[in-house]
């Protein structure tokens, strides 16, 4: 089979998946899918949308020159591309891997396709749900070979239908590395979250078996978790969001002292209080046991008055 040019083939239909191969036949590209599992409602979805099913994978691979995995892990690409190997079928094409993993994920598959006959290797990480790929919203970040080649390849035309390609780097791990770094910042909102709504949840269970009047059991019905997350919490995170900004600032110009009005004894006693206050409460704060040790370790090398800025510092190996 030859080879083509304008297409691209796409590996892994998990919701991810599908939600890239929906923005490629938007943007009019000949799309050739290829899903471990057949039956997978998606595959017949994006068949009757535009897209050629494959249900062999070297014969999906062969079909264009530009290849686009997804799917759960890197070890589901090497199972799946180690018994083709010998047929050469890897032989000059260009691999666009966007399954999620670590730096070393992605350096260690560089070489092993390259060393299977890969021309160029790119890896990305896609910075929206999949709700929002093909959206004003979506940005890919992607690293590997050189900008020249991202271009003269296709890959960044490519990448352009899903969003908007941010390049980091020759390194093949780089944008890995922004990838799991940014979604720690989401994990680490999710379960400070939910910290706090087990804590919620425990005030409101109090406040309704302690009600009296029958003004105040209605008020306390009243109140669930959306309406305080909405009325409070939200509010709260809202404006708490340039105070990133304020720390990267810090750290970028050697500034961890600068306490932005928040000295760093004030911190230690006030997550102290936190981890405290759950305990009493029936509350696990496990997940912030790490960061109150921190917090002590700054006040102790920097001093009472030091900024949050400081804890970067002991973070680095």
């Amino acid at each position: 089979m030859a080879a083509s040019n304008s297409g691209v083939t796409l590996v892994g239909l998990g919701n991810m998946g599908t939600a890239i191969a929906h923005a490629f036949l938007k943007s009019g590209r000949s799309l050739t899918i290829w899903n471990r599992t057949s039956t997978r409602p998606s595959v017949t979805e994006l068949v009757v949308a535009g897209a050629s099913y494959e249900p062999d994978l070297a014969e999906a691979i062969s079909a264009n020159n530009i290849i686009v995995f997804c799917v759960l892990e890197y070890q589901n690409i090497y199972q799946g591309l180690q018994p083709l190997v010998a047929s050469g079928v890897l032989k000059d094409k260009v691999m666009v891997n966007l399954t999620n993993g670590t730096p070393q994920d992605a350096r260690e598959a560089s070489v092993w396709l390259k060393e299977r006959g890969v021309a160029n290797y790119f890896d990305g990480g896609i910075m929206v749900t999949p709700q929002n790929v093909g959206t004003p919203v979506s940005i890919v970040l992607i690293s590997g070979e050189d900008e020249d080649m991202l271009e003269s390849s296709g890959v960044r035309g490519l990448i352009s239908s899903i969003g908007l390609p941010d390049y980091k780097g020759e390194d093949a791990g780089i944008a890995a590395g922004y990838d799991i770094a940014l979604l720690s910042g989401m994990f680490g909102m999710f379960i400070g979250s939910l910290t706090a709504l087990a804590m919620i949840r425990k005030q409101i269970d109090r406040a309704r078996k302690t009600s009296g009047a029958d003004g105040t059991k209605k008020a306390v019905a009243d109140v669930n978790l959306t309406n305080v997350v909405t009325t409070y919490f939200n509010p709260l995170l809202t404006s708490l969001i340039p105070h990133n900004e304020l720390l990267a600032a810090a750290i970028d110009n050697n500034d961890q002292d600068n306490n932005h009005g928040n000295p760093m004894e004030m911190m230690r006693i006030a997550i102290n209080n936190i981890i405290r206050g759950c305990e009493e409460e029936g509350v696990d704060a496990e997940n912030l046991r790490h960061f109150a040790k921190l917090t002590e370790q700054v006040v102790h090398l920097h001093g009472p008055d030091s900024g949050l800025a400081w804890v970067h510092s002991l973070l680095l190996k």
